[in-house]
C-alpha cells in the first residue's frame, strides 16, 4: 500500500455501521467499495447566470446536476483530495457518457472540503470550457470569447458519494 492509497474494508451489509473514506461518511447500505468499485458524488449546482445564448433547459433558479467519479482508494489521506476520473452531466433525464468530461491529473476532489478543483476544454457544439473551483462555484464558458453560459454556486450531495461499478461505469457511465 502507498502512501497516496487509503486501504477500505468490507463491514456487514446488516450492521448499518458507516465506512470512512477520508473523512467523509459513505453509507453502508449503497454497497460496500471494493478493488474494483470507484464512488461517484453528486454535485448540485444552484444556477445564477444564464447567458442568453445558453441551451434553453437551463434558467436562472433552476439547478443543474453532475456527478463526479473518483477511486476511493486513491484518497490522500493527509489532504483528503483524490484526482477525479470523470464528470458526468446530468441533462434531460439522463447521465452524459463518462468520456466526455474525463478528469485530468490537475482534476480533484477534496473530500472532506467538499470542493472541486476542475477546468475541462471541450466541444459539445460549440467550444466550451467547464470549471468548477474551490470556491464552490461552477460555470461553463465560451471557448470562443470567453464570456460565461451558465453558472452557480455548487454543493456536493449531503448524502455522500455511492458505489460506481467501475467496469459498467467505465463502458456504459452507469453507477
Amino acid at each position: 500500500m502507498t502512501r497516496m492509497q487509503v486501504r477500505l474494508f468490507s463491514i456487514p451489509a446488516g450492521l448499518g455501521a458507516l465506512l470512512l473514506a477520508g473523512g467523509c461518511a459513505v453509507r453502508a447500505d449503497r454497497q460496500d467499495p471494493s478493488p474494483e468499485a470507484l464512488l461517484s458524488w453528486t454535485v448540485e449546482v444552484s444556477l445564477t447566470v444564464v447567458a442568453p445564448d445558453a441551451p434553453p433547459f437551463f434558467h436562472v433558479g433552476s439547478e443543474d446536476r453532475l456527478r463526479v467519479v473518483y477511486d476511493p482508494r486513491s484518497i490522500d489521506p493527509k489532504t483528503g483530495t483524490v484526482r477525479i476520473i470523470g464528470v458526468q452531466h446530468f441533462l434531460e433525464g439522463h447521465w452524459s457518457e463518462p468520456a466526455g468530461q474525463p478528469g485530468s491529473d490537475q482534476s480533484v476532489l477534496n473530500v472532506r472540503e467538499r470542493s472541486i478543483d476542475y477546468q475541462r476544454a471541450v466541444t459539445h457544439g460549440t467550444p466550451i470550457l467547464i470549471a468548477l473551483t474551490p470556491a464552490r462555484w461552477s460555470a461553463v464558458y465560451s471557448h470562443v470569447d470567453g464570456h460565461q453560459i451558465v453558472g452557480g454556486p455548487y454543493v456536493l450531495e449531503a448524502a455522500g458519494p455511492v458505489t460506481c461499478n467501475a467496469a459498467s461505469w467505465r463502458s456504459k457511465g452507469d453507477c
